[in-house]
């Protein structure tokens, strides 16, 4: 048997799990409530079958290096 509902941890609203909104991270992965907005690191184990959470990745070379000039810019 699957789950196919989550409770939200702040309105704790059971919502159907392909409702929620995915955000990304560097490193993590979060789930956004459609009912209330609030943000949280998503359960690995009720990822949709066939995902992945984020892989990151090293920038190229160059791009780190013209990250680093436009932030000393400011």
């Amino acid at each position: 048997m699957s789950t196919t509902h989550f409770n939200c941890p702040s309105c704790h609203t059971p919502v159907a799990i392909d409702r929620f909104e995915r955000a990304f991270g560097e490193t993590s992965d979060y789930w956004v409530c459609p009912e209330c907005d609030f943000t949280f690191k998503g359960p690995a184990s009720l990822l949709p079958h066939g995902q992945q959470l984020v892989e990151t990745r090293p920038a190229p070379a160059g791009e780190n290096e013209s990250k680093q000039a436009c932030s000393a810019s400011v």
